[in-house]
């Protein structure tokens, strides 16, 4: 427990330190510094709300909060570090790095956003002198859906219409199916979704570090997940190993942590 509040709080710490690097970085902006020759208090009012809308964001989005200002942070020292060494040989009054980093913050994130809610399908053909039983076998993985941090239970329904379009011989699901801010509602349509695909050797599931959660907060426990996988007949492989067939035998290993 010590170890996850000392990481925690250095993510929380970084965080505040991005907040209060940003109030003092918007301070420099040349618009603001020609206010506070006549406006001190209004100077003060502008960067100060920019910190409090940061806060509320980060407050109604713990983790999203904390990653936008931490990145915040490291991009704005790295564009003053940069602005050291550019000022010496072409000096500016504009104070550009202010800009740049908002900016790149905003576009790197956005991007991250973007991956994180958009899926991508890879395919790979593998070849093997094992006899496998049959002339091809189709194996579907599944991997970090994060349900509702990523997309939530319907959007998921959809994407299993897309594999089992593919014919899969088998799926697998390789972990962190849920999140810690999963609710209970996602997590029962997301099994029920895993329940409609028909496979020859059915649907197999081992837990990821977040399917049994880290924190108590949510409203389902790794049982019920468990539980609610099974009842939509997905196998839950914990360092144990099923024969498919005659030919094939599927290891499901424990998460490290």
């Amino acid at each position: 427990m010590l170890i996850f509040i000392l990481i925690f709080g250095s993510f929380f710490a970084a965080a505040a330190a991005g907040i209060i690097y940003a109030v003092f970085g918007i301070r420099r902006f040349g618009w603001l510094k020609r206010m506070k020759a006549k406006h001190r208090v209004l100077s003060w009012c502008i960067p100060l709300l920019a910190a409090a809308l940061m806060v509320l964001f980060t407050v109604r989005h713990p983790v999203i909060g904390v990653i936008a200002c931490i990145h915040l942070l490291v991009f704005w020292i790295l564009a003053d570090v940069a602005g050291l060494f550019i000022s010496r040989r072409h000096p500016s009054s504009r104070y550009w790095q202010g800009v740049l980093a908002v900016a790149v913050t905003v576009v790197y994130l956005s991007f991250g956003w973007y991956q994180a809610h958009h899926v991508v399908e890879t395919d790979y053909t593998l070849t093997t002198q094992k006899e496998l039983g049959q002339e091809r076998f189709r194996i579907a993985q599944i991997s970090d859906a994060h349900m509702g941090s990523t997309f939530h239970a319907d959007q998921f329904d959809a994407y299993m219409d897309r594999i089992q379009a593919a014919g899969p011989d088998l799926v697998v699901v390789t972990g962190d199916f849920v999140d810690d801010d999963t609710t209970k509602e996602d997590m029962e349509g997301g099994c029920r979704a895993l329940g409609k695909l028909k496979a020859k050797y059915g649907v197999w599931f081992i837990y990821g570090n977040h399917d049994r959660g880290y924190y108590r907060y949510r409203k389902f426990t790794h049982e019920e997940l468990a539980s609610s996988l099974k009842e939509n007949e997905v196998g839950i492989l914990a360092d144990e190993k099923v024969m498919l067939g005659e030919h094939i035998c599927l290891i499901g290993r424990e998460d490290r942590s």
